[in-house]
């Protein structure tokens, strides 16, 4: 039951770090795509 948690640390570490960049990725995406939006509507 408890295989998954018998992993190396490493790849849960490098899970979490993937989910971070995933994040910031995609929060900067967002506010690229909106800021070009405003900036379009706007001139």
């Amino acid at each position: 039951m408890s295989s998954s948690e018998q992993g190396p640390p490493d790849a849960q570490r490098r899970r979490a770090r993937l989910i971070v960049i995933g994040g910031l990725v995609l929060v900067v995406v967002i506010v690229a795509v909106v800021w070009v939006v405003i900036y379009t509507v706007a001139s």
